[in-house]
């Protein structure tokens, strides 16, 4: 599915991905899966920053609007970085500023 792209910026890391044909569904949607794996990279990346080795126990998405630009940016917000346990929240939109996803995560350390 090629790889995403990783940029740590402003204390927001960021993943991107551009889209093609092969994320895309038979109806021509960005495929749940294409959204939740780029998602799931930008908390991986974002909750070992400067961490111990940290692993997600429990993630949440919620599918907000279909995306309609040619690239997904997912940013990562921490809510809280605990010393066993972080909880964190990615946004995923399209490069037209439409939000497309949320995630909610909790990961250990």
């Amino acid at each position: 599915m090629g790889a995403p792209s990783w940029r740590e910026a402003a204390d927001t890391p960021s993943a991107r991905w551009v889209l093609d044909d092969k994320h895309r569904n038979a109806q021509g949607g960005v495929m749940g899966g294409a959204i939740f794996t780029l998602a799931d990279f930008c908390l991986a990346v974002a909750c070992n920053i400067d961490e111990q080795p940290t692993v997600s126990v429990s993630n949440t998405i919620e599918f907000l609007s279909g995306a309609k630009g040619s690239k997904l940016i997912a940013t990562c917000d921490a809510d809280k970085s605990g010393r066993k346990l972080g909880f964190y929240t990615v946004d995923v939109a399209d490069d037209t500023g439409r939000k497309v996803a949320r995630m909610t995560a909790t990961c250990f350390r």
